[in-house]
C-alpha cells in the first residue's frame, strides 16, 4: 500500500511539474493566449492550493505580456489607417476583453511568497469594441455591397453573401444587410431544371414518382444548388437534367403476419 501511495505521489508531482514546463514554454515562445489558458485551467481546480502558486506568477506574466504586444499591434495598424485592418483590430479588442472576463472569476489570486495580490490591470475595452465594429460594419457593407451589384459571376454573388452573413453575425440589423443578404443568395443559386420521362410500359405510382423526384433522398441538394421538377416562369434555369427510366422492377410488399394467443384464468368468486 506504501508503494503504491508513493508511486501516486510522485506521479502527482510529474504531472504538476510537466503543467508548469509546458505553460513556461508557452510563455517563452509568445504563444500567451496558451499559457493564460492552461494557468487559468489549473487555478480553476483549486486556485489556493500551495501547488498552483506558480501558476499565478505565470499567469500574470502572460497576463501582462499578452496585453502589452496586443495593445502596440493595435495601435500600429490604427496608425497604418488600412480599412483593411479593421477586422484585426476589432478581434483583437474582443479577444483581450474576453480573457480578462475570463481570469475575474479567479480574482484574487494571493501570492504567498511575495506577500500581494497578483496584478492584473485590467482595462475597459467596451467603447473601443463599438467603435471599432461600426467602422468594420460600415467597411464591410460597402464592400459587400459592391461585389453584389458588380458581380458577374454565381461565386462573386456567394463571396457577397458570405460576407454579408458575417456582418450579420457581429452586427446583427447593421441597415438592410438581411435583405441584401437574401439577394445575394437566391442570385448565387445553381437552378436545374428536371424532366422525368417514363420509357417503361409501366404506370409508376404517385409516391414512388414523388421520391424519385425527392433529391434531397440522394443527397444532391446542397446550400448554392436548387433542383425544381415544376418549371417556374420567371426563374432562368442554368442546366437541365433529363431522368429517363427505362425498366422498372416493382416486386409486391411483404406482409407477415404472426397469431399471438394468450390466456389467463379468472378467478369467479365462488368457490
Amino acid at each position: 500500500m506504501k508503494k503504491v501511495l508513493l508511486l501516486s505521489g510522485v506521479l502527482l508531482i510529474i504531472l504538476a511539474c510537466g503543467g508548469v514546463k509546458r505553460t513556461q514554454k508557452s510563455i517563452n515562445t509568445g504563444n500567451y493566449v496558451n499559457a493564460i489558458n492552461n494557468a487559468v485551467q489549473k487555478l480553476s481546480d483549486n486556485k489556493n492550493k500551495k501547488g498552483n502558486q506558480t501558476f499565478v506568477l505565470l499567469l500574470e506574466e502572460a497576463f501582462q505580456k499578452n496585453t502589452k504586444r496586443e495593445l502596440e499591434r493595435i495601435n500600429y495598424l490604427e496608425k497604418d489607417g488600412n480599412p483593411a485592418n479593421l477586422e484585426s483590430i476589432y478581434k483583437s479588442y474582443k479577444n483581450l476583453d474576453r480573457i480578462q472576463e475570463t481570469i475575474k472569476p479567479l480574482l484574487p489570486l494571493y501570492i504567498q511568497e511575495e506577500g500581494r495580490n497578483a496584478d492584473f490591470a485590467f482595462q475597459n475595452f467596451s467603447n473601443d469594441i463599438i467603435t471599432t465594429k461600426e467602422s468594420l460594419s460600415v467597411y464591410l457593407y460597402d464592400n459587400a455591397l459592391n461585389l453584389l451589384q458588380n458581380a458577374t459571376t454565381k461565386q462573386d454573388y456567394r463571396q457577397s453573401f458570405d460576407d454579408f452573413s458575417y456582418l450579420n453575425e457581429i452586427n446583427p440589423g447593421f441597415a438592410n444587410t438581411k435583405n441584401k443578404m437574401e439577394e445575394a443568395y437566391n442570385k448565387g443559386q445553381d437552378y436545374v431544371r428536371v424532366d422525368m420521362f417514363n420509357n417503361t410500359d409501366k404506370i409508376i405510382p404517385a409516391k414512388l414518382e414523388e421520391e424519385l423526384l425527392n433529391f434531397n433522398t440522394f443527397g444532391l441538394e446542397d446550400k448554392w444548388t436548387r433542383y425544381h421538377t415544376n418549371h417556374l416562369s420567371n426563374i432562368t434555369y442554368d442546366y437541365d437534367m433529363r431522368i429517363e427510366l427505362q425498366d422498372i422492377n416493382i416486386s409486391p410488399e411483404q406482409v407477415n403476419e404472426r397469431q399471438i394467443i394468450k390466456e389467463k384464468q379468472i378467478k369467479d368468486g365462488f368457490d
